[in-house]
């Protein structure tokens, strides 16, 4: 019951997609104002169904990213917190081999202080408390037609690392682009005459 009501709260959260705190509300910029905890004790993610999102300017079928949720769990309240210490997030395919067991391979690691994650910040708390709904882009990494382990970490101040769960998902094929065409700009000697009877 308690994960299906995790999973119910997470899906609004990802509905209400993100923005920077100067795009926000007077209500959610005095939600940056939360004070940061150091006592991080784990961390939980979550996502869609789909998580991948494409992000390149042309907008393809190919997706560039995945979106994410992610709480900093306090050990004062058992509550997701804005987290005092290193946000990170690791990136692997997994590799398997003829012989052997399967093994990641890092292709792309993530890193957020208090600063850079402030940006990412839900703008209202839920029951689950403060997330981070993270849009992250993979860039050239080999991940397409691929299986891939997203890993999610807090580094304390104090030098330790808390690790979440980690998450497998499958990326889609690369799909190649459609070049597009304007018609009004082709030129008439490009075009073949007609056959003769």
């Amino acid at each position: 019951m308690r994960w299906s009501l995790w999973i119910g709260i997470t899906g609004l959260l990802l509905l209400g997609g993100c923005q920077t705190p100067q795009a926000r509300s007077p209500e959610a910029r005095r939600a940056m104002n939360v004070p940061l905890e150091a006592d991080i004790v784990s961390v939980r993610t979550f996502y869609k169904n789909n998580p991948f999102v494409s992000l390149d300017p042309e907008g393809d079928a190919n997706p560039e990213g995945i979106k994410m949720v992610y709480y900093a769990v306090s050990g004062r309240n058992g509550q997701g917190v804005p987290g005092d210490g290193l946000i990170r997030v690791k990136l692997f395919t997994i590799i398997y081999p003829s012989q052997g067991e399967p093994y990641g391979e890092l292709q792309q690691t993530w890193e957020f202080n208090p600063q850079q994650a402030a940006g990412w910040r839900s703008m209202k708390k839920s029951v689950m408390g403060w997330a981070y709904q993270f849009t992250l882009n993979w860039g050239d990494a080999d991940v397409y037609g691929r299986e891939i382990r997203v890993v999610p970490e807090f580094v304390r101040n104090d030098g330790g690392i808390v690790r979440g769960s980690s998450n497998s998902f499958k990326v889609p094929d690369l799909k190649p682009r459609i070049r597009m065409i304007d018609s009004t700009t082709e030129s008439t000697s490009s075009i073949p005459p007609a056959a003769t009877p």
